[in-house]
């Protein structure tokens, strides 16, 4: 039910963020085969092996990493091939853009994925010290990568794991 919002989300990232080249048409072709991708596999994870949201079990964990790493390789290589259609990548390249692709979007979602339905599964509770300690990391860790500047602060956006993992 949130297709259409991640939809905008993304070509509003690759219109601000990326500056993704080539057509029109292959832009909202990439952002249809991520949307399109990832509201597959968050159908296959909760309505046919009815994982629970909480994560509560070995096997709904087991099932959310399985998916996560499949889905995302087979949304890595149709990504990739849309721009190998519209001509921006050769077709020899194929494994390199989309292994770099597949890894770096299989360890955004692994990463923030059990966090999010963790916590949208509880209810709000009050913020601890730990949680203002985890806000004030990642404010710390942005203003770090945004006072260095591009394309310095590249690297540093790792940082941003830290408190994430944390």
């Amino acid at each position: 039910r949130y297709a259409p919002a991640v939809l905008v989300a993304v070509l509003t990232a690759d219109v601000v963020v990326r500056d993704v080249p080539g057509p029109p048409w292959a832009m909202l072709a990439s952002a249809l085969v991520i949307t399109g991708g990832y509201s597959a596999v968050a159908a296959l994870l909760l309505r046919a092996l009815r994982i629970d949201r909480r994560l509560k079990s070995l096997r709904d964990l087991s099932w959310l990493l399985a998916c996560v790493a499949a889905g995302t390789a087979l949304i890595a290589c149709a990504y990739v091939g849309v721009y190998i259609i519209a001509g921006q990548i050769a077709p020899s390249e194929i494994a390199d853009h989309a292994l770099r692709f597949w890894i770096g979007d299989m360890i955004g979602v692994v990463v923030t994925t059990p966090l999010v339905l963790v916590v949208a599964a509880r209810r709000p509770v009050a913020p601890s010290g730990e949680i203002a300690a985890q806000a004030g990391a990642i404010v710390l860790a942005l203003a770090l990568v945004f006072a260095v500047g591009y394309p310095v602060a590249s690297p540093l956006f790792y940082l941003l794991f830290l408190p994430l993992i944390w």
